[in-house]
């Protein structure tokens, strides 16, 4: 858990606190697959007192590793996301999913979620490890950009063909 004290902004002891930090964690969970974090996690922004409320602003740096969509490789892919918006304290009427708004408890606010989050919403929803990536033959599972299929001419026609539609190869 990275928490961070709000003690001195909530008493207005100080109105700005500068974040500049470096964590490590080995992985995160993202809709319940398992993403591994290679480098430290770099935040640098602030929280201000406003007259609206405390609000956060910063940058979240990091790399992860995940795989190509179409041919299972290892790739590695940087992570650069902005985050702002309001803290808010729990039981104050707004709710948690609303955009732009991040809940604390007490006199600390917990991190962690805030970067799950961060880094869910920037990893792309397809990864390619190349823009010309030939992905897996569905048949044999080679890799076709290392190898050539290795299923068989009457095999390769037996999975282009639709199982509805197999009867009519019959009349050809």
């Amino acid at each position: 858990m990275i928490n961070i004290s709000l003690e001195k902004l909530k008493s207005r002891e100080i109105n700005v606190m500068e974040l500049d930090f470096a964590e490590h964690l080995d992985h995160i969970s993202v809709d319940g697959r398992q993403i591994s974090i290679l480098s430290p996690l770099e935040i640098k922004g602030e929280i201000v007192n406003t007259t609206e409320g405390m609000y956060l602003e910063c940058n979240i740096k990091t790399t992860i590793e995940d795989f190509c969509s179409r041919c299972l490789k290892e790739m590695q892919v940087e992570i650069d996301s902005n985050v702002q918006g309001f803290l808010v304290e729990k039981d104050k009427g707004f709710l948690e999913a609303e955009e732009d708004i991040f809940v604390y408890h007490g006199d600390s606010l917990n991190f962690y979620k805030i970067i799950v989050d961060a880094i869910a919403l920037n990893v792309p929803q397809k990864l390619l490890c190349s823009e010309d990536c030939k992905g897996l033959c569905p048949g044999c599972g080679a890799d076709l950009n290392v190898e050539e299929c290795r299923c068989s001419e009457e095999e390769k026609d037996e999975r282009l063909i639709d199982p509805r539609l197999a009867k009519l190869k019959d009349l050809l």
